[in-house]
Order: structure tokens, then C-alpha cells, then sequence
């Protein structure tokens, strides 16, 4: 959806979001601002039927992190790591 601080690019007829993070690169696929590790995905974010992780993106770490209790996602072993 469009809104404040998005850019019209002219040249390829897009808006542009706002970048997010200044880690974060700019994907000519899908218009859209990427991290630069991937997020995990709802099921690796599930901990039961009822209840999932309340991920954001740490900047200072480069990391996926829990809001709740800090445990981060490594990227490298697909696994949350308690904090």
C-alpha cells in the first residue's frame, strides 16, 4: 500500500517503500526492501496450535529476534537460540 515516504521511480513506473533498516537492500524483483537474512517462516515461528513467535528485525545484531524473550532465529542452523 502506498503511503508517506514512498518514491516514484519514474523509469520502471513504481513507488519505492521506505527503507526500513540501513542493512536492508532494495529487491528490483518485488519492489521491495529485503533483510539480509531471511525471515523466519510461520512454521518456524510456531511454538503450538495457539500461539506463534512475535519476530522483528534486531538492526544492531543483524538478526530475527523474539519481542518476548530475546531468543534469535540463526540463519545458519535454522533454529531459535535462547537468549
Amino acid at each position: 500500500p502506498l503511503g508517506a515516504g514512498y518514491k516514484y521511480d519514474r523509469v520502471n513506473d513504481v513507488f519505492i517503500p521506505p527503507k526500513p533498516f540501513e542493512s536492508w537492500v532494495l529487491d528490483t524483483n518485488i519492489w521491495d526492501y529485503v533483510p539480509p537474512k531471511t525471515k523466519p517462516t510461520l512454521e518456524q515461528t510456531t511454538i503450538d496450535e495457539n500461539n506463534i513467535k512475535v519476530i522483528e528485525w534486531h538492526e544492531e545484531n543483524q538478526r530475527w529476534q523474539d519481542v518476548e524473550n530475546g531468543d534469535y532465529w540463526d540463519n545458519d542452523t535454522s533454529s531459535w537460540v535462547s537468549a
